[in-house]
């Protein structure tokens, strides 16, 4: 899974205004929001205690109308302290972007941002929207805006365009060009994006990491280990950067022994019995044929995890390869129930069975 997430990206404040607007803006991601507003203001008349329908609510008002937005999220954590927290995020975002100093193309970004952080892209949409329209020379808006149509299932690549054509050094639309065209499955695409965000914000550890993934997604792994490597140096004391590193030097099956297996290594000893952890150990001897080694983690790992289903998976396949098929199916058989059909590591069980097994 790739890093980058919404909030990693950078918003710096906006041009001034452009003296013609470069690209029209379409209404339609704010279409649906006021029958929502005022099916939620049905809702609460019901059922003033909701909190799911009070934090809802504040969200949609927020970018229109902010003291109404700010009294029904502080009403849901009131009413929930598990939207405590959340609200309390919205609300922080609201009044900074409603400072008499905050220009109203920024306010509009920063108040997209905040929706978007709680997965509401329609009105984040709409806030993106006003930011351009406000600017039509603000390559973030455009930028967010992509994403956010991305995100609705509608066609953000024109919006990225407009981004990248008003300003290619932008790194929140070099991020967002290159979460699209992964989303395509087409890494080769995605990572000249990768290589200018890296270049305009050098030893950014989420940075590096999805440029290490789409590297060898687009078949250059030496450099795409290369940049995970230095991930590991950067954050040595994060998990995840050893257990990413071992996963694509384990999935293509490039120096393994040295890097593969002693990135698995120092994610079982940060970890412990984590399944896991346990299997990418387990894998990494599997591909070193070190059958015993192997089969001593994949045991490890079903002990730990016994409904973990990668550990089935890789096992089984680990017995396949050493002809033992006999204690290879139910192994696989285990996968596929345990993943389902449509999850890849059920995926690859059903191919396994259906080839070895028919």
């Amino acid at each position: 899974m790739l890093a980058i997430t919404l909030a990693a990206t950078l918003v710096p404040r906006p041009a001034a205004p452009a003296d013609e607007p470069a690209v029209s803006v379409s209404p339609t991601a704010a279409a649906d929001i006021p029958t929502r507003i005022a099916a939620l203001q049905s809702a609460l008349a019901a059922e003033p205690l909701n909190a799911a329908v009070q934090f809802e609510l504040g969200l949609l008002l927020a970018l229109d109308q902010p003291e109404a937005a700010h009294r029904h999220l502080q009403s849901a954590a009131d009413l929930d302290p598990a939207y405590a927290e959340a609200a309390q995020s919205v609300r922080t975002t609201l009044a900074q972007a409603n400072l008499p100093t905050t220009d109203p193309a920024y306010a509009a970004i920063l108040v997209g941002q905040a929706l978007a952080a709680q997965q509401e892209w329609g009105a984040a949409a709409a806030a993106f929207e006003r930011s351009a329209a406000l600017d039509p020379a603000y390559a973030e808006a455009w930028a967010y805006l992509g994403e956010a149509q991305n995100q609705l299932g509608q066609a953000g690549l024109p919006a990225l365009h407009t981004a990248l054509q008003l300003n290619p050094n932008s790194l929140a639309a070099n991020l967002f060009a290159a979460a699209h065209w992964n989303r395509q499955g087409e890494p080769a695409e995605a990572a000249p994006y990768l290589h200018t965000a890296n270049t305009l914000q050098p030893d950014t550890p989420a940075i590096l990491t999805d440029l290490g993934i789409t590297l060898a997604a687009a078949g250059e792994v030496q450099a795409g280990l290369e940049a995970l490597v230095r991930v590991t140096e950067l954050t040595p004391e994060r998990l995840t950067a050893w257990q990413t590193l071992a996963e694509v030097s384990l999935a293509h099956n490039v120096q393994v022994e040295l890097i593969g297996l002693a990135a698995a290594r120092q994610s079982v000893l940060m970890a412990g019995e984590d399944p896991y952890a346990l299997t990418l150990m387990g894998r990494a001897y599997a591909l070193l044929e070190d059958t015993f080694n192997a089969e001593r983690f994949f045991e490890r790992a079903l002990a730990t995890g016994p409904d973990y289903a990668p550990a089935h998976l890789h096992y089984g396949r680990m017995l396949v390869a050493a002809g033992r098929l006999a204690e290879a199916r139910p192994l696989l058989e285990r996968a596929l129930e345990l993943a389902g059909p449509e999850d890849p590591t059920g995926e690859q069980a059903a191919e396994a069975l259906r080839v070895y097994f028919p």
